[in-house]
């Protein structure tokens, strides 16, 4: 089985970083889902505005292979669309974290 990870992002990134490898060291906490249940977001995920392995490089949606910086501004939207499902609550539980504190959520891609 394959996963995704999302992690609340213990600092806002500056410009300058790139985020090209894994490292957990990033985040205060973390969920782990599930290949098929992002493949079942895909379409939510893909409408979001985030970053590609760097805030110099705006996208949509998630970099399946990569790693994607979602801003706090699109974790509410995350938040609102994500189904209520208890295979998801590990998600929903950094999703709201991240928004609650004004975070940013990093996603380490497969």
């Amino acid at each position: 089985m394959t996963f995704h990870e999302f992690g609340v992002m213990k600092r806002a990134p500056a410009l300058e970083e790139m985020y090209e490898k894994y490292d957990l060291s990033l985040c205060e906490e973390m969920a782990a889902i599930e290949d098929d249940q992002v493949d079942d977001l895909w379409e939510q995920f893909g409408s979001i505005p985030c970053f590609w392995h760097s805030l110099k490089q705006p996208a949509q949606g998630l970099a399946c292979t990569g790693i994607t910086l979602i801003p706090p501004a699109s974790v509410q939207k995350l938040l609102d669309g994500l189904p209520w499902q208890e295979t998801m609550y590990p998600l929903w539980r950094v999703f709201h974290s991240a928004w609650e504190k004004g975070c940013y959520v990093i996603h380490f891609g497969i």
